[in-house]
């Protein structure tokens, strides 16, 4: 597991974060539009009857749905590109001291 630290994530995996970025992305627009943060197209009167009667914990956790999968999408890319959460690196005090184990 050791020689694990520091290396690369696998190339596909910078594809299926960008995605997964994107995807959460348009969950944050359209989270923001149900809010009426943003302007959005225009709705019908029943459609926006059903929006407006969406209960508060339907809509807290679709908050939490989409601004978490974005984070999550984000983190992705980080560990990608080598910043990831990791409290091991090449250079950190516990590599040197306890071969890469934290």
């Amino acid at each position: 597991m050791s020689d694990m630290v520091g290396s690369r994530a696998p190339g596909w995996l910078r594809i299926v974060a960008l995605l997964a970025l994107l995807w959460n992305l348009v969950g944050v627009y359209f989270y923001l539009v149900h809010v009426d943060a943003i302007a959005g197209p225009a709705m019908s009167e029943t459609d926006e009857a059903v929006g407006n009667s969406m209960p508060v914990w339907a809509t807290a956790c679709f908050a939490i749905g989409v601004f978490g999968g974005t984070l999550g999408s984000l983190g992705l890319l980080m560990l990608n590109a080598g910043r990831g959460l990791s409290c091991c690196s090449r250079s950190s005090p516990c590599s040197r001291s306890r071969a890469g184990s934290c």
